[in-house]
């Protein structure tokens, strides 16, 4: 994250308890940094640059690096239906089925929810 609002973020991200209590850390803002706070200079296009030659140095040279819009996205017809179908309000954050039981621990190797 480059230029985060840290207030909002610990408003938005409620992660478990026991997994927050598990790495020693109070809240999910403590695990977290500003790359600007690192790095002042730092950009969303500094940073994608930097992202897409480390893939390139890493996986080579394979491709070019396009830059869609939406009205290029809407016309390359497997994007297309591939974007409705992720945009989509019920794919993301659909009904969940009901539950009435709900056991939780955490082990060394990780954190059991069912």
């Amino acid at each position: 994250m480059i230029n985060v609002d840290m207030n909002a973020l610990g408003r938005y991200l409620n992660p478990n308890k026991l997994k927050l209590k598990s790495k020693g850390v109070s809240s999910v803002t403590a695990r977290v940094t500003n790359l600007s706070t690192i790095n002042p200079n730092i950009t969303h296009e500094s940073l994608s640059s930097a992202i897409e030659e480390t893939f390139q140095e890493t996986y080579g040279n394979t491709c070019e690096v396009e830059d869609l819009n939406a009205s290029q996205l809407a016309s390359i017809p497997e994007l297309a239906a591939t974007y409705t179908r992720l945009s989509d309000w019920q794919w993301r954050y659909g009904a969940s089925p009901s539950f009435e039981h709900n056991f939780e621990t955490r082990f060394d190797w990780g954190l059991v929810d069912v």
